[in-house]
């Protein structure tokens, strides 16, 4: 195969006056229009850069905050303002949602999240989720309280907050407000914080207390006369649903109001009520109730009769 050589130039000394000054001009013309290009960029760049500039300082400039609260208000709306560090002014689009969050969830520890909404040309919302209380820790003289996550609200309230339960057996560690609650005891905080976080999706209510019985075992005491012993954490999500839906059955009974004594969640899928007599009572006499499959409640003289019919 025959290898195709292109011819070479023509040395420039062989080119005549009128070739090398058509040659130049070419070069000289397209070194122009790169020239005009760039400067063409340079302007609308330029432009582009005073647009912004004009825009973060003159235009959509903050002249209205507003604060919408989802859940208790715990806090005033100029205590937010003030405390967010968005002032009147300051423009609408600079403005960081991520640390206004940030600012206000570890300013203001009753403030679990924190979104903001822009309506122009200038009007800031900041919307605020309430945190909500699940436990109240023995600290010192006072009480440690914390959100089903464990962010600390408060680390010296005087007293257990009002429908939030008592933890008993847990020690809490330099809690500080805004941060995580540090437990004393490898897997504790963890084992607490899935309970917590188990009370709030099951919507249990009444709660006065959650007991730390052994490492990995726990136990609930519903308006202080009726214990829920959960056992070990296995599955702990379901068994507080399951006392819920128990006692939520109960409530059509008078009688439940004055029941006291035990639900036993320990076993995996079942539960056992143990009613006692009251305290003043010298003899008491349990009786025990079960569940069926579709989570009725047997009690055991139905169980018994059952027997003798069979």
């Amino acid at each position: 195969m025959t290898k195709i050589i292109p011819p070479k130039k023509a040395p420039a000394e062989n080119l005549s006056r009128d070739e090398v000054r058509s040659i130049n001009k070419k070069k000289n013309h397209r070194k122009r229009k790169v020239k005009r290009i760039m400067a063409l960029c340079a302007f609308a760049l330029a432009v582009i850069c005073a647009g912004v500039a004009l825009v973060l300082t003159v235009f959509f400039r903050i002249d209205n905050i507003q604060i919408k609260i989802d859940g208790t208000r715990l806090y005033g709306d100029k205590e937010i303002i003030a405390c967010c560090g968005v002032e009147i002014g300051d423009n609408l689009f600079m403005v960081s949602e991520k640390k206004i969050n940030e600012t206000l969830t570890l300013s203001m520890p009753y403030i679990k999240s924190v979104t903001i909404e822009r309506e122009l040309p200038d009007t800031l919302i900041i919307k605020v989720v309430s945190a909500t209380s699940a436990a109240a820790i023995p600290y010192g003289d006072g009480y440690v309280v914390i959100d089903p996550d464990g962010k600390v609200l408060d680390n010296n309230a005087p007293k257990v907050p009002d429908g939030v339960p008592k933890v008993n057996g847990l020690k809490a560690v330099e809690p500080v407000e805004g941060q995580m609650i540090d437990i004393g005891g490898e897997g504790n905080r963890d084992d607490l914080l899935e309970i917590t976080m188990a009370i709030r999706d099951s919507g249990i209510e009444d709660l006065t207390e959650i007991n730390f019985v052994r490492k990995g075992c726990f136990e609930l005491k519903y308006d202080d006369r009726i214990v829920l012993k959960l056992g070990d954490m296995t599955n702990v999500f379901e068994k507080i649903d399951l006392a819920k839906s128990t006692i939520d059955s109960k409530q059509s009974d008078p009688g439940f109001a004055y029941f006291v004594g035990t639900f036993n969640l320990s076993i995996e899928g079942q539960l056992t009520i143990s009613a006692s007599g009251n305290d003043n009572e010298t003899e008491t006499e349990d009786t025990e109730a079960t569940t069926d499959e579709s989570g009725d409640i047997i009690s055991s003289e139905e169980d018994e009769s059952s027997e003798d019919t069979e």
